[in-house]
């Protein structure tokens, strides 16, 4: 049973990456670096390679998340491009997504399993596959899901019943020296109430920030109590919000829709330059296609040209040196051929 719910609660992860596997500007740091860690290694040698020091504007932040999703990417990608499952940059963006999730929930829903019973953990499991929120972004490269396995491995450590004060602090420091300063916060809090409960005998004292966790033990007392009525409706409202906010989801990524639609052209020596709204929304170095890094398989079931430039230069007046763009007003380009629209979200309607 604990294996089947922690298979329904990846399965929930990986079908919004699935839906939704391109990414937007503020996850493209860890992305791009786990990109480069993919392609190029982590040799002193192959940092010269690297996005951050070809464009050197980019915030500095850790690399240590990048490595882990660009390190463990790589097995994963050798294994399933031998049955012809990665044929593209863009597969191994989704693979790079979905390691940030695997296993993430696993060691509180063990813990709740063991403080608060069966019922509690399945309900648990439950609540955090339906909802939206967690389940998405779990499968993006923000520093907050990547601090998210260390604060979470915490967080079991102080449900358990033998769980380890020590180990939970240890994982709340590393979690706020890497990915997220403000989690210091969350381990003084913490800090204090362990000094507490090591001054006063309380059994079960302990912090509990995840509302998941509430909510299924707010669900598990409703059945106990034989107040199941309203738990049917908990479920249902939560999966009609989550419905409508992943096809608003699935609408948010104008930019890399159209940059995969345009690698699908067969033609050589293209010149593209992507636009700024294009390069914000989607438009990763996994899916510059057609030129280099490129992709070395195994199986590579089918050809494509190479010897493009995808170029995203700010601010230019004039895009005639090009021979194709990406843009988001047709002004920019009033006499070119189009050769293709995307739609995104916009607010209650669409452009």
């Amino acid at each position: 049973m604990e294996s089947a719910l922690d298979l329904i609660l990846l399965a929930a992860a990986w079908a919004h990456v699935f839906l939704a596997p391109y990414t937007k500007v503020e996850e493209s740091f860890n992305l791009h670096a786990a990109h480069d860690v993919f392609f190029h290694g982590v040799s002193k040698s192959a940092l010269r390679k690297y996005d951050h020091f070809v464009f050197p504007g980019v915030v500095p932040r850790s690399f240590v998340g990048s490595v882990f999703l660009g390190g463990t990417a790589r097995p994963v990608v050798a294994l399933l491009s031998k049955i012809g499952l990665v044929q593209t940059k863009l597969d191994v963006q989704i693979i790079s997504k979905d390691t940030d999730s695997r296993n993430i929930f696993q060691r509180i829903k063990a813990s709740i399993w063991r403080r608060f019973g069966r019922r509690t953990a399945i309900l648990f499991a439950l609540l955090s596959a339906i909802q939206f929120h967690l389940p998405f972004w779990m499968g993006r490269t923000l520093p907050n899901m990547l601090a998210l396995i260390p604060f979470n491995e915490a967080l079991a450590q102080m449900i358990s019943i033998d769980g380890s004060s020590e180990v939970a602090v240890v994982m709340l420091t590393f979690a706020a020296v890497v990915f997220r300063a403000e989690l210091a916060v969350y381990l003084a809090v913490y800090g204090f109430f362990v000094l507490l409960k090591s001054r006063v005998k309380f059994k079960r004292l302990f912090f509990i920030e995840k509302m998941d966790v509430a909510g299924a033990a707010r669900l598990e007392l409703q059945c106990s109590s034989g107040e199941e009525r309203g738990m049917g409706g908990t479920i249902l409202g939560t999966l009609a919000i989550t419905s409508l906010l992943t096809h608003i989801s699935y609408s948010n990524y104008p930019g890399g829709e159209a940059l995969y639609l345009m690698n699908q052209i067969k033609l050589e020596n293209v010149n593209l330059h992507v636009g700024n709204l294009a390069a914000q929304s989607g438009a990763s170095l996994f899916l510059q296609e057609h030129s280099s890094p490129f992709l070395s398989l195994e199986r590579n079931l089918v050809a494509r040209p190479g010897n493009w430039t995808y170029d995203k230069t700010e601010h230019l007046l004039d895009l005639h040196p090009y021979s194709h763009a990406i843009v988001e007003s047709l002004e920019m380009v009033p006499d070119w051929k189009i050769e293709g629209k995307v739609y995104a979200f916009d607010g209650l309607s669409r452009q």
